[in-house]
């Protein structure tokens, strides 16, 4: 008899990737080279030891990744004896207005509805939710140097690049919105209220784009918490304007102090991002 893919759309809280957004994703045939597209995962199971205060290469083989820290920034291993298992990196900050940002250097993936389908999924956690605290991003971004000021120019508040993924605004406590940003043009919330961070605990975000056969219909860009997908989805346009569409992005994890110091940290577990080239059902 045929073999059919069966996606889980229940809660799925635990460290592995959601199905109900990778079940339908030909994560080996990509890799074996049978599919044409793209793949990128870390778990962060190694790091440098120093990062560098302006943006520069930063990963496990040196250049993975670029990376800028304040001053005051940190960024550490998430490991412990006591978890083992554990992985990922601690990002952190002392001062009022630091920041710390860390993009991929490769820059493989766009979005239109010209494009084929698209996954990524992250697991990250916020020590604290309070308003005033920091501004967290995590999804993807285009290839402009990071600063104290960039992606976040002030509180709550994006400089003009293009990006699309999960904010966790300083001024929205718990509530985490999925934005995006064309260059040149104001950022947009598609929502702000369905994903919901709770403080000092691990969440998954994650989206896909599917452009047909979707239950939101055709170029539906959906989005999920934790294995169940969100209530609001989002129409990929058709012509250049608010959404950056056919913009070269990688992916992007970044956080800003807002007021007060010590606010706390932020931890990024793994993510995952894939493309393809050419349609496969």
């Amino acid at each position: 008899m045929p073999i059919k893919n069966i996606n889980w759309e229940g809660p799925d809280t635990d460290r592995k990737p959601s199905a109900s957004i990778w079940g339908r994703c030909p994560l080996e045939q990509i890799r074996a080279g049978t599919v044409n597209g793209y793949v990128f995962e870390d778990n962060f199971t190694s790091m440098n030891i120093t990062p560098p205060t302006t943006e520069g290469n930063w990963g496990a083989s040196g250049g993975d990744y670029a990376l800028f820290t304040s001053s005051g920034a940190t960024v550490t291993p998430a490991l412990a004896v006591s978890n083992v298992g554990q992985t990922g990196i601690v990002v952190a900050s002392a001062n009022n207005n630091d920041a710390i940002g860390l993009r991929t250097v490769n820059i493989p993936f766009a979005l239109a509805q010209n494009k084929s389908k698209l996954w990524f999924e992250c697991r990250i956690l916020k020590s604290t939710i309070a308003n005033t605290a920091f501004d967290l991003f995590c999804g993807f971004y285009a290839n402009a140097a990071m600063t104290a000021n960039v992606p976040f120019s002030a509180a709550a508040t994006l400089a003009d690049n293009n990006l699309f993924g999960f904010w966790s605004k300083s001024t929205a406590g718990a509530n985490c919105a999925v934005s995006y940003k064309s260059s040149g043009v104001a950022a947009a919330d598609i929502s702000t209220t369905d994903a919901v961070m709770v403080a000092n605990t691990y969440t998954k975000l994650g989206l896909k784009y599917e452009f047909s056969g979707d239950a939101f219909g055709t170029y539906a860009l959906s989005f999920y918490q934790d294995g169940t997908r969100l209530a609001t989805a989002f129409q990929v346009p058709s012509a250049a304007g608010t959404f950056p569409i056919n913009a070269a992005m990688g992916l992007c994890f970044a956080i800003r102090n807002a007021a007060g110091s010590s606010p706390g940290s932020a931890q990024l577990q793994w993510w995952r991002a894939a493309q393809l080239v050419t349609p496969y059902n």
